[in-house]
């Protein structure tokens, strides 16, 4: 087995060049039913774009559209396991659609057992490969990628589909002269469907990539969507640290510390983090071992990051908190991130003193306002009176949607948001949205549906 970053685990067979030998390859549809075609007159072979153990993948011209494909030829295995493993692969995988998503257009069997898989022809490089190239990415740009990644995962776990192998050799990255960045999720030669019980599976053999494989599939327990989001995580742990989540070469310590211990902070690897403590949260709560403390859904992920890139972007504070599923962002006992927390919970020395000064300043503060506090009280006892606080629920609406609310330069949210404002009071924000202009609302109780149109910014 090859020593490197991935430590992949999967059934390979011995392969070798492929040379097209058969004029005619019978092409398998949805329902894999063999059809005659002729293969060699839909695609024109150009080159070979790379070589593997189970096989190469080629460049080809599919002729009757005139566009550029990758062909991945796999060399005919004798496991009827592995053959079935490679249909699901090319029948689950042609269900999505997402543009993060590698499409596939085409698969089959040729008759002496070669497969084929048509696929989209990608124009870039692998996550891996750039971090060898720049050791570690921008902020910005590693977040940017782990959302359009979000966004993919959210279409295959709505199809009940998961990956089960997010790595960085598994992301692409591309340019596109309109999108600009554009990453795509490729290889689902581990998806499983979550809605088929019959799971294509190896007996005593771990399936996937251990260094970015969530424990609970580790250990063989039910694996559901919120292990790629571990893997997700780690992967972008990697993006931003520049290293591998674990420092561990063999595979008995790997799969140990992937069960068992908490990659290095990232504020430790990347001190620049340290400004952004939310940030490091984000990568925190995807990584947790027990899957019911991760976010709930790559969509809420997704939106998490999204949130917390334009507070990047725009150098204001925020914070977040998961309770129950949900999430709390902006409240003011909220900077504790899951690492810390941890700490805490395990009696680390310094925190522990940490706590205790925090607890003293409590006290203190304590005893300085309560000479305030007990005049107020006698005065309310003093005139026999109560008063009940009334609050108004107001949701701030925009054209176009999801601009950024702030107050104080501190961001409550994006529109639509919904908050709460107590009677007679008023909250004055700001809303600001990329290539558009700023504005200022007051918010009152009178108004509970404030809708503001966006101007655009003209050159």
């Amino acid at each position: 087995m090859k020593k490197d970053d991935d430590i992949t685990l999967r059934l390979e067979t011995t392969g070798v060049i492929y040379t097209p030998t058969e004029n005619t390859i019978p092409i398998t549809n949805s329902t894999t039913k063999m059809m005659s075609v002729n293969f060699w007159e839909k695609y024109e072979i150009k080159s070979q774009l790379s070589e593997g153990g189970m096989g190469q993948v080629l460049l080809a011209k599919q002729v009757t559209l005139d566009r550029d494909v990758a062909i991945k030829i796999i060399n005919a295995p004798d496991d009827q396991e592995a053959i079935q493993r490679f249909f699901l692969e090319a029948s689950l995988t042609a269900k999505l659609q997402h543009p993060n998503t590698v499409r596939v257009f085409d698969f089959g069997r040729a008759d002496d057992g070669t497969m084929f898989l048509v696929m989209e022809l990608l124009k870039g490089k692998s996550v891996k490969e750039v971090l060898k190239e720049q050791t570690k990415l921008d902020i910005k740009l590693a977040f940017q990628i782990a959302s359009q990644i979000c966004g993919s995962l959210a279409e295959a776990h709505r199809l009940n589909l998961i990956h089960r192998d997010l790595k960085p050799t598994n992301i692409i990255i591309t340019e596109d002269p309109d999108m600009g960045t554009v990453a795509k999720l490729i290889d689902f030669g581990l998806v499983k469907d979550m809605e088929n019980s019959g799971e294509l599976s190896l007996s005593g053999v771990i399936l996937g990539s251990p260094m970015y494989m969530s424990p609970e599939q580790i250990e063989s327990n039910t694996v559901d969507h919120r292990g790629d989001l571990y893997g997700l995580g780690l992967t972008l742990y990697s993006m931003l640290a520049g290293t591998r989540p674990y420092p561990q070469t063999d595979l008995a310590s790997v799969l140990r510390a992937q069960t068992n211990i908490y990659p290095a902070p990232l504020a430790d690897v990347r001190p620049e983090l340290k400004e952004y403590p939310y940030l490091q949260w984000i990568v925190e709560t995807a990584i947790q071992k027990d899957p019911t403390k991760r976010f709930i859904s790559a969509s809420q992920m997704k939106r998490v990051i999204d949130l917390a890139l334009q507070a990047y972007e725009q150098n204001i504070v925020v914070s977040f908190r998961l309770i129950d599923g949900e999430i709390h962002y902006n409240d003011e006992i909220t900077n504790i991130s899951p690492g810390l927390a941890q700490q805490l919970s395990s009696g680390d020395k310094s925190v522990t003193m940490l706590r205790l000064i925090l607890i003293a300043l409590v006290c203190l503060i304590g005893v300085l306002l309560y000479p305030m506090v007990f005049e107020q009280t006698k005065t309310t006892n003093s005139s026999q009176t109560g008063t009940i606080v009334l609050s108004t629920q107001v949701t701030l609406t925009t054209q176009p949607e999801g601009a950024a609310v702030l107050k104080d330069k501190v961001l409550l949210g994006t529109t639509p948001l919904t908050l709460q404002l107590q009677e007679n009071s008023q909250k004055k924000v700001t809303i600001e949205k990329d290539g558009y202009l700023p504005q200022q609302v007051l918010l009152t109780p009178e108004n509970i549906a404030p809708r503001i149109v966006l101007k655009p910014i003209t050159e």
